[in-house]
């Protein structure tokens, strides 16, 4: 019994983490929307405050770090040993995104 309630238990908590993963990808992509429309009407001529240039290469910076599915390093080398490796998706270890962060 306190198995099953265990193993309910850890689906429970897999499932909130991937919903939270999809919520900060949502996020980001909402940040990265805005972000382009303010580059834009900044390039239309709008007068723009001294340190919004870096202000924008802040924010960029923050919504690529919330984006989970974002190429860090680590993806990018995850998925270099998969190809490398010609490894089956079964034999790999359990991964998570949130294991890049």
């Amino acid at each position: 019994m306190r198995l099953k309630a265990y193993r309910r238990r850890e689906e429970t908590e897999r499932y909130d983490r991937l919903l939270e993963a999809v919520a900060d990808w949502e996020q980001a992509g909402r940040l990265r929307a805005f972000l382009g429309a303010t580059e834009l009407r900044l390039a239309d001529g709008v007068p723009a405050p001294l340190h919004a240039t870096e202000w924008l290469a802040w924010a960029w910076a923050k919504a690529e770090a919330l984006d989970p599915l974002a190429p860090t390093a680590e993806l990018r080398r995850f998925m270099r040993v998969k190809r490398r490796r010609n490894v089956p998706d079964h034999e790999l270890p359990e991964f998570s995104i949130f294991d890049l962060r």
